[in-house]
């Protein structure tokens, strides 16, 4: 038995704390430094090549092994056509890639412990009997760039009756799965099962719902439960979900957990990658990890909290301010479109995003806005069948609708946040993203007028001013890019690499695309930020910016 809270590493020792240890935190954090973070950050962007990958290795269920307890499976088991591979980086991130072809379910995943057909890491304590397990804490962070088909990212264990043994299949009494991420068509494939029961919040803050009892197709139950509002990054308590299950289902406690599973399971033409820059999972005080990083420096943030600060008890000052409570709309937002002016040609297209700049105390219920363009022979949103004049953000996802005039003027946007991601506070908040159509050279604003804007609770009214934006269209290139302001292009080469608009290229410059690599206003602008030639602006933009220093 090893001491509580003990973290091991990928070379066995003992874990050293090291801050800023993810590597988009590393990134950033090297870029601020200035000229001296220059050689440690060419070696660490170097690092990044792939130090061992596998692809379409489903007739062996080929592995990698990203360290002494977490190992990738290449596995394929519903469409072996669909090209797939799992690899691990030399800067110590790990992940898979795949494109599917039109069929069946495949499941490119990590594990660490045992799975049901005896592929096992030999990791302690599993597998072992469910009634020994008393913590079980999972923590991820990574970056998914994944598009079309049904996909989501989901962890699981199973429940046997007996231990697993090498190569030989084993009776699988329950399957327990949690969704942690998933996009809109997965979460639709189920809406017959709607409303989803809620079981419970963990020490995290995730609300966790039991979503589905299902066949699986492996002979055992498939118990899916769901993270309202998804993750990609943080801690998840998987307790909460062992807690429901032995309330709804009373499964021996001698019943063999297995071990921990997360892959993606993904099928019809779904296509894309996850990386990994940090996995863990905590047993009974015992925390085994995998990748580039920690992506959390407090492994539990709750506990030392309440003895730390006393002060609310001993200091009645926040009786004598009753502001939050008197004004849930702390004084007023912004809805704000982004960017605040863009230039496009007759033919194109252009996006254009709807953010709340702050979100009341109160929370944010909902909302019904109207967008109109002044002038729809210059620009006009999509119209007919099939036309998206809009898309909406995960959060909103579940409950939202666009509609758009007959003449293309103007596009309403309804949506609700069922899942309560927003409770007060958050700021940037993406509502939606609109979708216009350059038709004839000119300029023209968009505006919004607000049908609904509420708080949660009692719907109380959002008070937001409401900033319109121009939109110009025109057969001529621009003469340069509508954001940032004031950026040039000091070496005359067509590519704006001074962003900060100081006259040089410096480190600033590459803290202001990494902040923004994936804005609209960046995508708006591609051309200028399009520094590795690829047609597109993205964190491949961001390094080779900073190569450039």
């Amino acid at each position: 038995m090893t001491d509580n809270n003990t973290e091991k590493t990928t070379d066995g020792g003992q874990y050293t704390e090291v801050s800023d240890r993810s590597r988009r935190q590393f990134l950033k954090a090297g870029l601020a430094t200035g000229a001296g973070a220059v050689a440690l950050g060419s070696a660490s962007l170097a690092s990044g090549a792939k130090a061992e990958e596998i692809c379409d290795g489903q007739e062996t269920y080929e592995e990698v092994t990203v360290t002494e307890d977490v190992a990738l499976i290449d596995n394929q088991w519903g469409d072996s056509e669909a090209p797939q591979c799992i690899w691990r980086n030399d800067d110590g991130s790990f992940g898979w890639d795949f494109t599917g072809q039109g069929g069946s379910i495949n499941y490119p995943q990590l594990y660490i412990g045992d799975r049901p057909w005896g592929k096992s890491t030999n990791t302690p304590p599993f597998p072992t009997e469910r009634r020994n397990i008393d913590e079980l804490v999972m923590e991820i962070d990574t970056d998914i760039n994944i598009s079309g088909g049904e996909w989501n990212l989901a962890e699981e264990w199973w429940l046997l009756n007996e231990y697993p043994v090498e190569n030989q299949p084993t009776a699988n009494d329950y399957e327990v799965m949690l969704v942690l991420r998933g996009n809109e068509e997965h979460r639709s494939a189920w809406e017959w099962n709607q409303p989803w029961e809620e079981v419970g919040s963990d020490q995290f803050g995730n609300t966790i719902r039991f979503w589905a009892n299902n066949d699986g197709g492996t002979g055992a139950p498939q118990l899916i439960y769901w993270v309202d509002g998804g993750m990609e990054t943080g801690k998840v308590d998987l307790t909460v979900v062992m807690d429901d299950m032995d309330q709804r289902f009373n499964p021996s406690g001698d019943m063999i957990f297995t071990g921990v599973e997360l892959g993606t399971e993904y099928q019809g033409y779904a296509s894309g990658s996850i990386t990994f820059n940090h996995f863990g999972l905590t047993v009974n005080g015992t925390t085994y990890t995998a990748g580039n990083g920690s992506a959390s420096d407090d492994p539990t943030p709750t506990d030392p909290t309440p003895t730390d600060d006393p002060t609310p008890t001993d200091d009645p000052t926040p009786t004598d301010e009753p502001t939050p409570t008197d004004d849930p709309n702390d004084g007023g937002s912004q809805l704000l479109l982004e960017p605040s002016s863009s230039s496009i040609d007759a033919g194109d297209s252009v996006a254009v995003d709807v953010v709340l700049d702050q979100v009341p105390s109160g929370g944010l219920a909902g909302y019904e806005l109207d967008i109109s363009v002044s002038d729809s022979s210059v620009l006009q949103f999509p119209t007919g069948r099939g036309a998206d004049p809009a898309s909406f953000p995960y959060e909103f996802s579940d409950v939202s609708s666009a509609s758009t005039t007959d003449d293309g003027s103007a596009v309403t946007i309804k949506a609700s946040d069922a899942v309560d991601s927003y409770s007060g506070g958050e700021t940037d908040v993406l509502l939606a993203t609109l979708s216009l159509d350059g038709q004839s050279d000119g300029s023209a604003d968009l505006s919004t007028s607000i049908t609904t804007l509420q708080i949660d609770g009692a719907g109380t009214p959002i008070d937001a001013s409401t900033p319109s934006t121009t939109i110009s269209v025109g057969t001529d290139d621009p003469t340069g890019p509508t954001w940032p302001q004031g950026a040039t292009d000091p070496d005359g080469d067509g590519l704006y690499e001074d962003l900060s608009g100081d006259g040089e290229l410096n480190f600033p410059d590459v803290n202001v695309l990494f902040q923004n690599s994936e804005s609209t206003s960046a995508r708006n602008n591609a051309e200028y930020y399009d520094f590795d030639g690829d047609g597109s602006v993205g964190m491949q933009d961001v390094l080779a910016l900073f190569e450039m220093v």
